[in-house]
């Protein structure tokens, strides 16, 4: 698994502006008060990880986190069409 992709590179390829959109996404981070239910798949040390063991920066795997979050899109368009 090559760690080697910044995360402006996840966002171009998964066509977002907002990192927010990408970070509220990875696991352990805290769920927001208003919206707990959002779901929380990218895990750290397979989709991300910190670029040094002391730095807030992240390094991803580009197609790890691609194919995830289209897995994710998938299920989610499933439940909302069962709903």
């Amino acid at each position: 698994m090559p760690f080697d992709a910044s995360t402006r590179e996840v966002l171009a390829a998964l066509s977002l502006t907002d990192a927010k959109t990408l970070h509220r996404r990875r696991a352990g981070r805290k769920p927001e008060k208003n919206r707990p239910e959002m779901s929380q798949f990218l895990l750290p040390n397979i989709h991300f990880k910190a670029k040094t063991p002391n730095s807030p920066q992240l390094v991803w795997d580009l197609t790890a986190t691609v194919n995830a979050w289209e897995a994710a899109r998938q299920i989610a368009l499933q439940q909302s069409e069962g709903a």
